[in-house]
């Protein structure tokens, strides 16, 4: 069989196989999700030292063991995600508890703020639970019931002299809008394994219809590569394939002694093979062999600053949302990261190259 049609193939096999994972991981039913949502507004209010409604809890099921996406929203009334950092305890009057717990009141999860905005990911296991919110007003009561149940007197106090915390205005009301929702982190990723399969297979599939009319328009579509070139594409392939197994091991054993999270694990393979794929693609482009013969290379460069530029967005707005590195806990969308700074480092090195070969042609030009 020719490389040309074995190439082609092959591409045809990514596609097929594309476009059945999109379909496996995108196909899961809404009665097999593991996700739950809860909104509604109440009034807090303090009448002789006394609040109304002290505590407000949702009970929620996980139907696997694994970890969960907790989000929390604990807000007044007009006061936005975005300026949760503005409301200040002395403000707001109040310290607010956070809690998971499960059906016999452990604590699972607990986070003490004034006005709460958060995503954090706890490990559950199946069974029933309850996610709300305490209100605290005193700050004697807070101290009690912190010690008794997720912190020590010490850590208790420092959170309170920290937010300046003595008691909750007498004869006051505010209204807070609460927000709960949880999901499988296992689900999300395969939603987005789901997306990302598609996309793929959707971009594949019209290469080879691009490429198909280039064709029968007579247009030249082969890449030309002179022995030199292959020769140094060779080693290439070999060096980033020796670097890729030698990240692998190390990472192997990271991951087997416990260091690594069970959550991002992935993250750490993943940054693996963009560093071997840089290494490759750095080593071809120093020996001349990244671009063809037969090409100015003007299309790859803007093909690669498009694809470094979607991803920066990306970031961006990830980074913006804290979803990057969630709890000290780096998640799936650090691969954006890697795929940023990875083209980076190419087109560095396509810098470097020029300007390396320009002063080789000047110091040549001397000498004759």
């Amino acid at each position: 069989m020719k490389k040309k049609s074995l190439l082609k193939l092959i591409a045809y096999i990514l596609i097929i196989v594309f476009m059945v994972l999109a379909f496996g991981f995108l196909s899961v039913g809404s009665d097999e999700a593991n996700e739950g949502y809860v909104k509604y507004k109440q009034t807090v209010r303090v009448i002789d030292g006394s609040v109304s409604e002290p505590e407000s809890f949702t009970p929620f099921s996980v139907k696997a063991d694994g970890n969960y996406i907790l989000r929390f929203s604990l807000l007044p009334e007009g006061v936005s995600k975005d300026d949760v950092g503005s409301v200040a305890v002395d403000d707001l009057g109040f310290i607010t508890t956070v809690l998971v717990t499960d059906s016999s009141g452990a604590v699972r999860y607990s986070s003490v703020q004034g006005a709460i905005y958060l995503d954090t990911v706890v490990y559950l296991e199946e069974g029933d639970y309850y996610a709300g919110f305490i209100v605290h007003t005193g700050r004697e009561e807070f101290l009690e019931y912190a010690s008794e149940n997720f912190l020590s007197r010490k850590e208790a106090e420092m959170i309170a002299d920290a937010s300046s915390f003595d008691s909750f205005p007498d004869n006051t009301e505010q209204v807070m809008e609460y927000e709960f929702s949880y999901e499988s982190e296992a689900d999300n990723s395969r939603i987005v394994a789901g997306i990302v399969a598609l996309i793929l297979g959707i971009v594949l599939m019209l290469v080879l219809i691009v490429r198909e009319i280039l064709i029968m328009s007579g247009a030249d579509v082969h890449d030309k590569y002179d022995e030199r070139q292959k020769l140094e594409q060779g080693k290439g392939f070999k060096l980033g394939f020796f670097t890729l197994l030698i990240e692998l091991g190390i990472v192997m054993c990271i991951d087997c002694s416990g260091l690594i999270p069970n959550s991002s694990a992935y993250v750490f393979y993943g940054g693996a093979l963009f560093i071997s794929i840089t290494v490759y693609a750095v080593y071809c482009i120093w020996h001349e062999s990244y671009f063809a013969i037969n090409r100015t290379g003007k299309g790859t460069i803007i093909m690669l600053a498009v694809i470094c530029l979607m991803n920066l967005l990306i970031c961006i707005g990830n980074g913006l949302s804290g979803l990057i590195i969630i709890n000290g806990v780096p998640t799936f969308r650090i691969l954006n990261v890697y795929c940023v700074i990875a083209f980076l480092i190419v087109f560095i090195a396509m810098i470097l190259k020029k300007i390396s070969n320009g002063i080789s042609e000047s110091s040549e030009d001397e000498e004759e």
